[in-house]
């Protein structure tokens, strides 16, 4: 085993530390950190591990009607009515602050629901899949975020508003769940931004139409697909802003998604699955780590 080999192993079980939930699917195991953080690992067709797919929660940035961060939070008016003296209060800066931009993601907690196999994919028909919800409060009450993971136990596709998303045994699914937000006056839009890294930067497969999703490949056979479309309140599946999903012009490993301002409960689903090769895939958000122990390398000299 060369020493780089080596090095990578011990990295990659400490990483692995920080992960205390698994899910396991055939030849994937996905590891899942309180924070949030996912992990994506595969073996490949000749059995060798695919290199690990990385997916975190990065960012969360509101933007006004001409599609600019907010630089200042206009005060909510629904807090203005509320008969708190914001103008002496230490919450509302800190509030404000975190409605405006959150990038905190890496303090945050998610509270783990019950691992079920079996189970119904979310918005993805009658297919079964292995399933795990993690759910988190953000901070200053500015909204809820929640992550329906799944590992799909069989082949087949599922259809997001027209578009195809085709999935295979092993690949996984999730979708981001937003609600109870706390607008800025002046938003018009929410942009969330999702870092993910494989072996190589990503790089597109093909762009985003009416019937597929945006698909980028990350090495080793393994793609990351981002759905054009979101969901609110269990209505019909929309249209995400034109332009949206996108990579982030100033890093390359972020992907940006796009929805407007809304009331109620929004659910995004993007894919991570393999390519016609069969090798590994994935739908999109989260971080993903890979773990072994430095008693690897002494095994493996």
């Amino acid at each position: 085993m060369t020493i780089m080999r080596c090095i990578s192993l011990v990295l990659l079980g400490l990483a692995l530390v920080a992960a205390n939930h698994e899910l396991n699917m055939g030849m994937t195991t996905v590891h899942i950190g309180d924070s949030g953080e996912m992990e994506f690992v595969r073996q490949m067709n000749g059995g060798e591990e695919a290199h690990p797919v990385k997916i975190s929660m990065d960012e969360i940035v509101q933007v006004d009607k001409d599609g600019n961060a907010l630089t200042e939070c206009a005060e909510p008016t629904d807090l203005t009515q509320s008969g708190t003296d914001w103008t002496k209060s230490t919450a509302k800066t800190s509030m404000m602050t975190n409605m405006k931009t959150f990038h905190d993601f890496g303090n945050q907690n998610f509270d783990f629901g019950e691992e079920k196999h079996s189970s119904s994919m979310p918005h993805g028909g009658d297919m079964k899949a292995s399933t795990q919800r993690f759910s988190a409060s953000l901070p200053d009450g500015i909204g809820k975020m929640a992550i329906d993971m799944a590992l799909p136990e069989e082949d087949g596709e599922i259809d997001v508003g027209g578009e195809k998303h085709r999935l295979r045994k092993g690949d996984m699914k999730f979708n981001i769940e937003m609600s109870e937000w706390m607008w800025c006056d002046n938003a018009a839009f929410v942009d969330v931004y999702i870092k993910v890294s494989g072996r190589h930067a990503a790089e597109q497969k093909h762009a985003r139409d009416s019937s597929v999703p945006a698909a980028y490949d990350l090495g080793d056979n393994v793609t990351v697909s981002f759905s054009g479309k979101f969901l609110i309140d269990a209505g019909a599946w929309d249209d995400m802003a034109e332009g949206f999903p996108k990579v982030d012009p100033s890093d390359t490993t972020r992907f940006i998604v796009r929805f407007p301002r809304f009331n109620g409960t929004l659910v995004y689903d993007p894919t991570v699955a393999g390519d016609d090769s069969g090798a590994s895939g994935l739908s999109v958000p989260v971080i993903l780590i890979t773990m072994a122990t430095s008693a690897i390398c002494a095994m493996l000299k």
